[in-house]
């Protein structure tokens, strides 16, 4: 059974996997017979299946923005050249929740405090980007100072944002935070 935070048909699995392998919060909010499929454009409404996405990137030059926090019709999707990238996010997003069940990677001891849990999520979607191997690390705020990669994460962020390869969607410095929180 598929579990969720928020109401909503879920009637088709993105992947056209079990449904419960899905545990996903925060969905995009459709308005049946007003709001449009982000592929096709078209309105989305009874005629055709549809599902919504969680929001996965804050950054609008990701490749994967565009089927971010939105609806989209199943055969658009089906259909489309990012199905696949945009599935495996959505799985390695599914296995964040809930929070306090996850496990810091810099001491390997759970994460038993919801204030201390510190995640990346997607900062990049292209596999040949330095910072892509950053993409959904937990850990414990607290052990933010003794992460052995910190600086080399600071480094390549610094890179990212230098190089115009990340823009904020509405206006949110995401990234811009993430690297404050990681220099304190």
């Amino acid at each position: 059974m598929l579990k969720r935070h928020a109401s909503f048909n879920w009637s088709m699995s993105i992947a056209r996997l079990p449904a419960e392998k899905y545990y996903i919060y925060d969905m995009a909010l459709i308005l049946e017979g007003y709001s449009t499929c982000a592929i096709c454009n078209q309105v989305l409404d009874k005629d055709r299946a549809y599902i919504g996405t969680p929001a996965t990137t804050s950054n609008m030059l990701d490749d994967l923005f565009q089927m971010n926090d939105c609806g989209i019709h199943v055969d658009c999707l089906d259909a489309h050249p990012l199905k696949e990238k945009l599935t495996n996010y959505l799985e390695r997003l599914n296995q964040l929740f809930p929070f306090d069940q996850q496990t810091c990677i810099v001491d390997g001891q759970p994460i038993t405090n919801i204030s201390d849990f510190f995640c990346t999520f997607l900062l990049t979607s292209d596999p040949a980007e330095a910072l892509f191997k950053f993409n959904y690390l937990v850990i414990n705020q607290k052990n933010i100072p003794k992460w052995k990669d910190r600086e080399e994460f600071i480094f390549e962020v610094k890179r990212f944002l230098e190089e115009g390869k990340w823009k904020a969607f509405n206006d949110h410095p995401y990234l811009q935070n993430i690297l404050l929180e990681m220099e304190q």
